[in-house]
């Protein structure tokens, strides 16, 4: 899909044929009509009636409405519930070409920007809003948006999306030859490094928190040395390595305590959590996911709550508190699913079959963890080989060996040169017991 000003480059005859059919339709109007046919254009396809309305009022311009009727009845524009969709994307670019011709294209993404400032929050908002600006010649307003599309892209698990919006930023900052001492940079950096560690490519985290740390320690960023910290502390804990883990936590507790950041905090408690959990101290794992909880819950952080409640249903199931952990991990999916984060619903989906295996119950168990891999496998999570692994298990449980073998063999596969051996080393001996 082609984001504002992205465009395919049209063949001239093309070109000719849908500015002939857009002239036809604009006979006798004058220039507010071509300016509101051009705003739309360059809102893209799909065109919200309300955008294009304050679009227009940003160059003072009355929408309007005629010259759209005039296209629809043209069967130029297709009426929707809250506007218009071209009729083809070519007498789009056509028309968008008409304002570059005439010298308006970047005063009318100026336009297009401020307009959609006004837009109720909605995927794919901010990153529109920063082409518009880029177009505008605003580059450098745009890193800060840019920065707003990352991390909407983040929570909502599109990962790809995430990284590709903050590699653009980063290039827009070095075409704008933004000083090092620029804290964006090391905010960048540290937004990656999130974006791969919930990848798990943990050697390209660990490098960008690393470089950020550097840098905060070079340039005096006091939050950003404790976030990059406390993205070690993770990354070591998702490697295995919980000793490193734990005195990194330590070290960006201070840090956090240091610069009065509360979520920052609240991540720290989470990560303290994981750590206790994975050592098998579920009691003190608890105490830990339950503080973060408090502490979430009064920032008014969703997602930070819904990270709490899944530890504490790991923690249950652990405990072997089923019907517990049932409760917990459905709470944790409603605040995922409400918050569109893909990634934390497939491991609720996950914890949930995994209470059922657990009873004993392996066809639900079975339907729960291929639910959980295609939610992973749609959003491309490398994580998606815990619920295969899984997966085999109650497959090889079922005596279904054939399947099982499949399973284990692709997450070998998969863990193959990651540098997660422990997993490697479960799903090898998985697949010879099958054998």
């Amino acid at each position: 899909e082609l984001g504002a000003g992205e465009r395919t480059g049209l063949p001239e005859n093309l070109h000719a044929l849908c500015q002939e059919s857009a002239r036809q339709a604009l006979v006798g109007l004058g220039d507010d009509a071509i300016t509101t046919l051009q705003l739309a254009a360059i809102l893209g396809r799909e065109v919200d009636a309300d955008e294009l309305e304050r679009a227009c009022q940003q160059v003072s311009v009355r929408l309007r409405r005629d010259v759209l009727d005039r296209l629809e009845s043209a069967h130029l524009l297709v009426p929707t519930d809250g506007g218009w969709i071209f009729g083809h994307a070519i007498l789009q670019e056509s028309i968008e070409r008409t304002a570059e011709e005439r010298g308006k294209l970047p005063a009318l993404h100026r336009a297009c920007a401020d307009a959609l400032m006004a837009s109720a929050p909605a995927r794919g908002v901010a990153r529109r809003r920063a082409l518009h600006l880029v177009h505008a010649g605003a580059e450098v307003e745009a890193i800060d948006v840019l920065w707003d599309a990352a991390e909407e892209y983040s929570q909502s698990s599109e990962f790809s999306a995430a990284r590709d919006v903050l590699e653009r930023r980063e290039a827009i900052m070095e075409r704008c030859k933004l000083g090092a001492k620029d804290v964006r940079w090391g905010k960048g950096w540290l937004a990656a490094a999130e974006v791969l560690r919930a990848q798990w490519q943990f050697d390209q985290a660990d490098e960008l928190a690393r470089r950020a740390l550097e840098a905060a320690v070079t340039h005096g960023w006091d939050d950003v040395r404790a976030q990059a910290t406390a993205t070690l502390a993770q990354v070591s804990r998702q490697r295995g390595d919980l000793d490193a883990a734990t005195s990194q936590v330590r070290q960006a507790l201070a840090l956090f305590e240091r610069v009065g950041d509360a979520k920052g905090l609240g991540s720290c408690l989470l990560v303290s959590a994981m750590v206790a959990r994975q050592q098998g101290n579920a009691d003190r794992a608890a105490e830990f996911y339950e503080r973060a909880r408090k502490l979430f819950a009064g920032l008014g952080d969703r997602t930070g709550e819904a990270h709490c409640l899944l530890g504490l249903g790991h923690v249950c199931r652990q405990r072997q508190e089923r019907e517990r952990g049932a409760e917990l991990y459905a709470e944790a999916s409603k605040l995922y699913r409400d918050l569109g984060n893909q990634s934390g619903l497939a491991h609720c989906v996950n914890g949930l079959a995994e209470l059922a295996r657990f009873a004993g119950n392996d066809e639900a168990a079975e339907r729960g963890y291929r639910e959980a891999l295609a939610i992973h496998e749609a959003i491309g999570s490398k994580a998606a080989f815990i619920s295969r692994l899984n997966l085999g298990l109650v497959l090889a449980s079922r005596r279904k060996y054939a399947d099982a073998r499949l399973e284990f063999g692709v997450v070998v596969a998969q863990l193959t040169d990651t540098g997660q051996d422990g997993y490697l080393g479960i799903a090898h001996t998985c697949l010879m017991t099958c054998a």
